[in-house]
């Protein structure tokens, strides 16, 4: 079908009819909950100081300059593993461990929809460690947000919560999760 559009390639067909999920472009954490997530799911590791102060906005700058700049509805999954690169690259000190990128490659989760995917999240069984999960609603508003797994319990990180246990989260919204990431230094 989109070869007989005017678009020129798969991709662009996809994004133009809404088949392309933005990810952190919810109103909270101002449009940025997959920087969010990543942050805090670092400093849950005990890396504080992975992302100082001003990166992002740094990094904003940097795409840019390079004339790609980021998508005005939000982060891409890609543009979030470039994030990533970037800062394991430039804002890390010499004291600060880096984001494993072969590890986050891997998509643990992803493309779980329909009413049943909050389910799947609940009862997925994860190692022992820190995620970042993006979903969308049925109104397709993305949000990402950290999990953290110790013996076998999930407790999500976001915007507006802090150490909630995944079965007291409100997770009836989630319609699809776009993917499931392990965070490893």
């Amino acid at each position: 079908m989109w070869k007989a559009s005017k678009y020129a390639s798969v991709y662009e067909f996809c994004r133009r009819n809404g088949h392309v999920h933005n990810i952190g472009a919810s109103p909270s954490a101002n449009g940025k909950c997959a920087v969010v997530a990543v942050e805090t799911a670092v400093t849950l590791l005990g890396n504080s100081g992975w992302a100082p102060p001003g990166c992002f906005g740094a990094f904003v700058e940097y795409c840019d300059q390079r004339g790609r700049p980021l998508s005005p509805d939000g982060l891409t999954t890609r543009e979030l593993c470039f994030y990533i690169k970037y800062l394991n690259d430039r804002c890390g000190s010499s004291k600060t461990s880096q984001i494993s990128i072969r590890v986050f490659d891997d998509n643990l989760l992803g493309g779980v929809n329909g009413k049943n995917a909050s389910e799947v999240l609940v009862k997925c069984a994860l190692a022992d460690g820190v995620y970042v999960c993006a979903a969308y609603s049925s109104l397709r508003v993305t949000h990402c947000f950290a999990i953290k797994v110790l013996r076998g319990d999930k407790l999500i990180y976001d915007d507006n919560n802090v150490a909630v246990e995944i079965q007291a989260y409100d997770a009836e919204w989630i319609m699809e999760t776009i993917f499931l990431r392990r965070i490893v230094l």
